[in-house]
C-alpha cells in the first residue's frame, strides 16, 4: 500500500514524539527528524510497544543548517515521491531577563524556532508545489498571544512564526497547500522543564523567583502532549484546515484575556500574581 508520508522535526520528545507516534498509528509513513541520532531509541522504544516501528524512519537533521535540510528534502522526494504533511515542531527555550540573556542564546532560539522552520519549509516547497497538495503545520505557542516576563526571545520567535505562516498560507493556497498554526498551552515537554537561569546577584532575582513559582503551579497541571498529537492527526484528515488551532484551555483563556481585557488590567494582574 502506498502510505501517506509525514515529516516531523523535533521528533524525539514532547509534542514531536507524540505526533510521530500518532501519525504512524494512523497509517502514515513518518520520517522522524532529530538532531542527535543517539536519541532515536526514545522514538523506537515506544513505537515497538505499539508495533508501529516499521512505519517510522529516523532521519538526522539539525534544522539550523539549511544545506542539510535541502539534502534531506531531496532524499525524501527520491525515496517516496510525495510528502503529505510537514510538521515543523523543533524548538528550544532559554528563559531569562532581556538584559541578561546572552546574544548567542537569542540567536540560538531564533535559529531553531524561527529560521529552522524557514529552512525546512523552503527545502520542501518545490516538492509540495509540484504535487499541488499537502499541509504544512507549524508549531507556534500560546506564548504568541501575550508576552510573559523572562521569555522574550522565545515569545518573539513564536510571534515571528505567526506572521511567517500567515503570509505563507496566502502564497500557497493557489497550489492546494494549507499552512496551519498549532498554538498549544502548557503540555509536558522539555521546554516547560527549563527554569530561568538567573544569577544570585541579578537585580531581577526576586521577580524571577515569584514568576517561576507561579509558572510551576501551572506546569504541575500540564497535559499529556499526546492530546496535541491526536489533534494533528485530526487536522491531517481535513481537506481545508483552518489557519489556527488553539490547544488547551489555558491557551484559550490567554487568547481571550488578550483580546478582551485592557492591557492595564493585564499589567496589574502580572505585577500582583
Amino acid at each position: 500500500m502506498d502510505r501517506p508520508v509525514a515529516f516531523v522535526t523535533g521528533a524525539s520528545s514532547g509534542i514531536g514524539l507524540a505526533t510521530t507516534l500518532a501519525l504512524a498509528k494512523e497509517g502514515y509513513h513518518v520520517i522522524a527528524a532529530i538532531r542527535n541520532l543517539q536519541k532515536q531509541g526514545e522514538i523506537l522504544q515506544p513505537a515497538k510497544k505499539e508495533n508501529i516501528q516499521a512505519r517510522i524512519q529516523i532521519c538526522e537533521l539539525d534544522v539550523t543548517k539549511p544545506e542539510k535540510a535541502s539534502i534531506v528534502a531531496n532524499q525524501v522526494w527520491e525515496e517516496h515521491g510525495r510528502l503529505d504533511i510537514l510538521i515543523n515542531n523543533a524548538g528550544i527555550s532559554v528563559p531569562g531577563a532581556v538584559e541578561e540573556v546572552d546574544f548567542l542564546d537569542w540567536r540560538k532560539q531564533f535559529e531553531t524556532n524561527f529560521f529552522g522552520i524557514v529552512y525546512v519549509t523552503k527545502a520542501f516547497l518545490p516538492m509540495l508545489r509540484e504535487q499541488k497538495r499537502g499541509q504544512i503545520i507549524n508549531m507556534s505557542s500560546g506564548a504568541s498571544f501575550l508576552g510573559s516576563p523572562y521569555t522574550a526571545p522565545y515569545t518573539a520567535s513564536k510571534c515571528a512564526i505567526e506572521g511567517f505562516s500567515e503570509s505563507l498560507r496566502f502564497e500557497l493556497l493557489p497550489y492546494g497547500i494549507y499552512v496551519v498554526l498549532i498554538e498549544p498551552g502548557f503540555y509536558q515537554t522539555n521546554i516547560l522543564k527549563r527554569e530561568t537561569n538567573i544569577s544570585p546577584h541579578s537585580p531581577y532575582k526576586a521577580d524571577v523567583e515569584r514568576i517561576q513559582s507561579f509558572l510551576n503551579r501551572f506546569s504541575n497541571q500540564a497535559k499529556d502532549p499526546r492530546i496535541v498529537g491526536e489533534k494533528i492527526v485530526a487536522i491531517s484528515k481535513k481537506k481545508a484546515p483552518r489557519m489556527r488551532y488553539i490547544c488547551g484551555g489555558d491557551a484559550r483563556r490567554l487568547f481571550w484575556i488578550k483580546r478582551w481585557l485592557p492591557f492595564r488590567a493585564i499589567e496589574w494582574f502580572l505585577q500582583r500574581m
